[in-house]
């Protein structure tokens, strides 16, 4: 395999993961835990988000129908 770069850095990152390439893993690995990390927050905001307008909701519904005397 023969590989041609002309960009310092970029021959620089290619040798690295060359002699170590359990380094390219360990960055793979950090990245995919950051990008997890921040999809599961996400979606945890927007449940609670949700189940709490639906508690205010439903808190809203009930001290209507207590009001008009039929709960």
């Amino acid at each position: 395999m023969k590989v041609e770069l002309t960009v310092p850095e970029e021959i620089e990152i290619f040798n690295e993961i060359q002699k170590k390439p359990e380094a390219l893993f360990e960055m793979i690995r950090l990245d995919l835990q950051q990008t997890v990390g921040e999809a599961l927050r996400t979606m945890l905001s927007l449940m609670f988000g949700y189940q709490l307008s639906k508690f205010s909701t439903w808190k809203m519904m009930k001290k209507l129908t207590k009001q008009a005397g039929t709960f």
